[in-house]
């Protein structure tokens, strides 16, 4: 029953979405139809790669992070940003850049670590959850992926050891 139902929602989502939005379903499909699995994130990534090792000084400083879209396309290094964070990071500051932002989490861990003694497994979930989405996504150039590095650092300065005391001593 719960295979059958599942194929039918699925089913049912798909003639809903191309009813209410066929662009949006032709735009997903036609990520599909690229040669290589990845959606064409392979070749982003190739072509970055040779671009940071072309030279030393974009290794070093990078091309800057205001208007990075504009700037990978006017310097003819690829037609879309980078599709992996730390290589953003990395073309728009270069190394220099990438080791301030790592210090920026180092400094934002040992700050929780002062503010939240008690800190478990649950508290780093966001942080790897930002990480994760930092090796298949933008940083830099996404808005709420920037948000969320504030929310990894309420989700590590809050006590979930007290919400379950709280929660016990209810029962």
């Amino acid at each position: 029953k719960l295979l059958t139902g599942s194929i039918l929602f699925v089913l049912i989502a798909i003639v809903l979405l191309y009813l209410l939005f066929p662009a949006a379903l032709e735009a997903f499909i036609k990520r599909l139809r690229v040669d290589d699995l990845s959606g064409g994130r392979m070749r982003l990534f190739v072509q970055y790669n040779e671009y940071l090792m072309s030279s030393v000084k974009s290794l070093l400083w990078g091309i800057g992070s205001l208007d990075l879209p504009w700037k990978v396309k006017a310097y003819s290094i690829s037609e879309g940003v980078p599709h992996n964070g730390i290589q953003e990071i990395l073309v728009a500051w270069g190394i220099l850049g990438l080791l301030f932002f790592l210090a920026l989490i180092y400094v934002l861990i040992r700050r929780s670590k002062q503010e939240n003694p008690h800190q478990t497994k649950m508290n780093y979930l966001l942080l790897v959850i930002l990480f994760a989405k930092a090796l298949v996504g933008q940083v830099i150039t996404s808005p709420y992926t920037m948000l969320t590095i504030a929310l990894v650092y309420l989700s590590l300065c809050y006590d979930f050891s007290a919400t379950e005391q709280v929660n016990q001593s209810s029962l």
